[in-house]
């Protein structure tokens, strides 16, 4: 039944059980299942949607589904003109399935939904309009905001199609009531109709009469349901032939005649039509009974400004720290340079990182010379970078893999894309593992290698299948065992993504000769989506896509009883591209210190990427900032990223308390060290950038609120004494090298004295306050502005 039909344009539906055979239209369509279950098939996917299930059905997909008996599901339609009109451009798509990934903005759309049904239930009249427009427009708002895949997400896309897209429909729409051709259109865009007719099918999925006639039909069902016009006429003014034309696709499309589905569902105007079925009878008493025992929230939820924390340090249960430090350094060649070489110095004494990942080992810049007939491998190069690590007391962390040197600037450009080798053989493979094996045990024993990690991931486009990489990883991991039986080996680089993606995967390794010591797992925060032959990263906007895609992993591990539990996110950040200036701010600090404090309970080892910004060096990148994605800069200033994983490396092994801004631990000293961060979100400006167009004179811009938060922290049964409370405060104020470098102008001519007063002065500021407890109570407070990352040391001085 129709609920209401809003000036928007937009059409609000309340559906029972039955059934929707397969049809497209032009309207945007949201399914939102508010009670029950609706087996659902979209172009080539089915989805089964359950309780508070919301997907986007985006224009002129075919779709059908079926509702279950005692399923309340709302729809709404959006006419995607109204979209267009609105945005400003056209092709547009929206990536919203809440049954393939987990978002907060789909409880804010939940709950507006929920606000949409009960006014609408609550009041018939008029009077309330603009209150269900108003919530009409935040729906909205979430929509674009959060699940929009601008032209920007696209991977591949034809050069000038929004234009020649908006001249189709602009087309299209203003001649769809005359008898217009796939002729007249190729005429009027100065294109062969052969050529028309294919752009057609691959960029609209369907052809041109197809698509001409579900305008025509969207048109003519307005009219229908609300117009008093008769059939012949609403054919006739939509363009068809005549009402028998009309008649016939409207019952191929809907199964009933117009006149039929007129009588069953349509209305005039805005007025309910006066007779209601038995199924709508029962459809509105469950959602007045609903709404009579729920309130409905109207007002708009204030975000916090104050926090108030009160733990007791002797309650709870306290848990150990579980995870290891670690960040990516990218290829074994990059440490062979002296520049990293220092920065590797710098990752371990200012950061305090244990751990150092690197790949490519056998590349052609260490002259191992994998296909040397005689086995006679030179691994002094190899030696090198291996001795660096461990001189600075940092463990490898090795990716036997082959990858290519790759700086991206966005998701389908890359600055730089340098293949490398890959064996010939699996015999070749063997010999090169097994020499190399030897030759580490022998120079650094089997009791420090026990320590390392070996990793290989599956490069997808080189290996075929699976069959291919099992083979040599198995070959590796008996190789490895052999000769250091607690050597950890694991692997296969999971891209974090769909579910049934990666139990199909891991249900392939079950069937292998041996279980990985640990499953690795890359994840970076972008959804893969696939949309008429067109694929996109879209970047999420889920703050919370780290924990919510390591727990749905480590869910799916559970479920094929995979033989081990342990997974690693051996790759993490929120972006890939290497000329994103957000790196380079306070932000990528608050949204470090989030991340690793939501996860510290469930994940080992949590890599970073990458180390340091030499890795992503370019002829593009003079500046002091290139907004790459290291934790240091080519010149060897820590940036707040650093100071945030420095201060998550220096808490206690005992954690007390967190939440979602904070960490409690606690020291052997009876002392106290906590980790807090006010990280904001970022706003719908960010995500329709393109990432390396993103500016870092307009960095405050990209947030969706600009306010502090003050923490009111009390400590309770603490032992009584005297106590040293030292805040260290990484902000836009202190610690961060953007903010230094503006106050520079941005200069690009920086010389050497510039560069050491920006070290000097790029650091967290410091202060102190001395408390006497005689009440087993701690009391302080922490007044933190947008995206700042505070490290407080209570230290007991005497008791």
């Amino acid at each position: 039944m129709l609920f209401s039909n809003m000036k928007s344009g937009i059409n609000i539906y309340v559906d029972g059980e039955g059934e929707e055979s397969l049809h497209f239209h032009q309207e945007v369509e949201l399914l939102y299942v508010f009670e029950g279950k609706v087996e659902l098939a979209v172009l080539n996917d089915q989805f089964s949607m359950n309780k508070n299930d919301i997907i986007v059905i985006n224009a002129n997909f075919k779709h059908q589904y079926t509702v279950s008996q005692g399923t309340i599901l709302c729809k709404l339609q959006i006419p995607y003109q109204f979209l267009c009109d609105n945005l400003g451009y056209n092709d547009i798509i929206f990536g919203c399935n809440s049954m393939k990934e987990e978002n907060e903005a789909y409880a804010k759309l939940n709950a507006i939904l929920i606000r949409l049904l009960g006014a609408f239930v609550k009041n018939d009249s008029k009077q309330n309009c603009f209150s269900q427009q108003s919530l009409l427009y935040q729906l909205l708002d979430i929509l674009v905001t959060d699940f929009l895949i601008s032209n920007n997400d696209k991977l591949f896309l034809e050069k000038n199609k929004d234009e020649r897209m908006y001249k189709i429909n602009n087309y299209i729409q203003s001649n769809y009531n005359k008898a217009i051709t796939l002729k007249d259109l190729s005429e009027y865009l100065f294109l062969s109709m052969s050529y028309l007719s294919r752009y057609f099918k691959k960029n609209y999925g369907m052809n041109f009469l197809e698509y001409l006639s579900s305008v025509r039909m969207h048109h003519a069902m307005e009219d229908l349901l609300f117009t008093d016009l008769n059939i012949t006429r609403i054919a006739v003014e939509n363009g068809f032939a005549n009402s028998s034309v009309f008649s016939k696709k409207f019952k191929e499309l809907y199964q009933v005649s117009p006149s039929q589905y007129r009588n069953s569902r349509g209305m005039k105007g805005n007025e309910k039509k006066e007779g209601s079925t038995e199924l709508e009878n029962i459809i509105k008493e469950k959602l007045e009974e609903y709404f009579e025992n729920h309130d409905i929230i109207t007002e708009k939820i204030e975000s916090k400004k104050e926090l108030y924390i009160v733990e007791d340090v002797k309650l709870g249960l306290p848990a150990e720290k579980k995870n290891v430090s670690m960040v990516n350094i990218g290829s074994a060649s990059e440490l062979l340079r002296f520049d990293v070489q220092k920065q590797i110095t710098l990752i371990k004494e200012k950061i305090g990182v244990r751990y150092l990942r690197f790949w490519n080992p056998f590349s052609k810049e260490f002259k191992v010379e994998v296909t040397n007939p005689n086995q006679d491998y030179n691994f002094d190069k190899l030696d090198q970078i291996i001795d660096c690590l461990l001189d600075n007391q940092l463990k490898p962390f090795i990716d036997l893999g082959t990858k290519p040197k790759r700086i991206q600037k966005e998701t389908d450009m890359a600055i730089v894309y340098d293949d490398i080798f890959q064996f010939e053989s699996l015999e070749q493979w063997k010999n090169v593992i097994k020499a190399w094996i030897l030759h580490l045990k022998a120079r650094y024993g089997v009791e420090e290698i026990e320590q390392w990690y070996f990793e290989l991931w599956r490069r997808e486009d080189v290996i075929e299948d699976n069959d291919d990489y099992f083979s040599f990883f198995n070959a590796a991991y008996e190789i490895i065992k052999t000769y250091i039986p607690d050597a950890k080996v694991g692997g296969y680089g999971l891209k974090i993504r769909c579910p049934s993606e990666i139990k199909k995967e891991l249900e392939a390794w079950k069937r292998q000769k041996y279980d990985p010591d640990f499953v690795s797992a890359y994840c970076y925060s972008y959804m893969p989506i696939t949309q008429d032959g067109i694929e996109y990263h879209k970047r999420s906007t889920d703050d919370d896509f780290l924990k919510n895609r390591l727990m749905r992993t480590k869910e799916i591990l559970r479920e094929v009883n995979f033989p081990t539990q342990e997974l690693y996110i051996t790759e993490w950040n929120l972006t890939i591209s290497e000329r994103n200036d957000i790196n380079d701010t306070s932000f990528k600090g608050a949204y470090i210190a989030k991340n690793m404090i939501d996860t510290i309970e469930d994940v080992k080892i949590l890599g970073y990427f990458m180390g340091s910004d030499c890795c992503s060096e370019h002829i593009d990148s003079s500046k002091i900032l290139n907004g790459a994605t290291g934790l240091i800069t080519k010149d060897g200033i820590l940036k707040p990223a650093a100071y945030a994983m420095k201060f998550m490396n220096q808490l206690g092994r005992r954690i007390v308390a967190k939440g979602r801004n904070y960490i409690i631990s606690q020291d052997k000293n009876f002392g106290y060290r906590i980790l807090c961060h006010n990280y904001k979100k970022l706003s719908n400006c960010y995500y329709l950038m393109e990432e390396s167009e993103i500016d870092i004179r307009n960095k405050y811009k990209l947030f969706e609120d600009e306010e502090n938060l003050n923490l009111k922290i009390q400590l309770k049964n603490v032992i009584n004494g005297r106590y040293q409370v030292k805040v260290y405060k990484v902000n836009k104020n202190s610690g961060s090298i953007s903010d230094e470098w503006e106050k520079l102008d941005y200069s690009s001519e920086m010389t050497k004295d510039d560069i050491e007063y920006l070290k000097n002065i790029c650091t967290p500021s410091i202060s102190m306050q001395y408390y006497n407890i005689d009440k087993d109570v701690l009391n302080f407070e922490l007044k933190l502005i947008p995206n700042e990352v505070d490290f407080v040391q209570i230290i007991l001085m005497n008791k």
